[in-house]
């Protein structure tokens, strides 16, 4: 969690790209809501993941779905969040970087992708 109150200030919007919470704490509410109280920015998004059950689902996120087009930095780079990796996606061709996790770390990703996940990247 340190690392990401390194990277995440406090006017950021965090996207959660899947798998929030795994094994049996994911389907404990109260330790559920004691762990979102700790994310940090503004705003929190969910992208959903095969792990992410209702608990989860029921957390007060800005936004749930299972893929989104975000721009980001000074030059609006955009961004396509999906919790699966994908082979192709909108504008993929055009800069748009894809970010996913769910493959841990079997796959890193590729010139145009990456794989977000806190197993790969601490």
């Amino acid at each position: 969690m340190q690392n990401l109150w390194t990277m995440v200030g406090p006017k950021d919007a965090l996207w959660i790209v899947g798998d929030f919470a795994f094994g049996q704490k994911a389907k404990d509410r109260e330790w559920l809501t004691k762990l979102f109280a700790k994310l940090p920015g503004a705003e929190k998004h969910l992208i959903v993941g095969n792990h992410d059950l209702e608990p989860t689902l029921a957390l007060p996120w800005d936004s749930i779905s299972h893929m989104a087009e975000v721009k980001d930095g000074p030059d609006n780079q955009m961004h396509i969040l999906c919790h699966y990796p994908m082979i192709t996606w909108n504008r993929a061709r055009r800069g748009a970087l894809q970010i996913f996790g769910h493959v841990h770390k079997n796959w890193k990703g590729s010139s145009n992708s990456v794989n977000a996940g806190v197993d790969v990247w601490d």
